[in-house]
């Protein structure tokens, strides 16, 4: 599993007094159980930030500040090889100031995916590369689980799985492939 955690988050679960979190995400870390990803620490909508004079260093400051303040938290467990990008704002300028920083991959939603390939469906075989950085397109899944069916007053979770299942069965077609949720 990989989690996503940025700083502006921890220092939240601190000020709540929640340091149990933290300690088992960084258990889970040690165990191998989990990996993390890198972000911004403030959470910024980073092309926005692009669009703007001096952006550019306020995103990698951002990113360095995230990685520097996490890590000393979670010590030598916070190695993120990956990048989640605040709210999965993407855009082909971020990828290149991400891969120039080192991450080995990012993450952006389906429908980013499905805008710039006339709604084909999003791959379940393959990885997007945008300017030489892998992409991984998130499952519109996240959404129908956390924000569609509670909406409609929808908790069964049961029900969610069984048809989350049966839906990426057609979907892969019996074939291997990746889901991100």
């Amino acid at each position: 599993v990989v989690v996503n955690i940025n700083y502006s988050l921890v220092e939240h679960l601190i000020r709540l007094s929640l340091e149990k979190i933290i300690e088992n995400l960084g258990t889970a870390a040690e165990r191998g159980k989990i990996e993390f990803t890198g972000s911004a620490a403030y959470h910024p909508i980073l092309p926005d930030l692009l669009k703007y004079r001096g952006g550019e260093s306020e995103i990698k400051r951002q990113i360095e500040l995230n990685h520097t303040l996490n890590e000393k938290i979670f010590g030598s467990v916070w190695n993120p090889r990956g990048f989640f990008p605040p709210e999965m704002a993407f855009s082909p300028e971020l990828s290149t100031v991400i891969k120039h920083i080192g991450y080995q991959w990012t993450i952006t939603d389906a429908p980013l995916f499905n805008a710039a390939n006339e709604c084909a469906v999003i791959p379940y075989k393959e990885i997007g590369i945008v300017n030489g950085l892998p992409v991984f397109f998130r499952s519109n899944w996240s959404n129908e689980f956390s924000i569609e069916r509670p909406s409609r007053g929808n908790y069964d979770v049961s029900k969610f799985t069984a048809d989350m299942h049966q839906a990426v069965s057609d979907w892969f077609r019996n074939q291997r492939g990746h889901f991100v949720i």
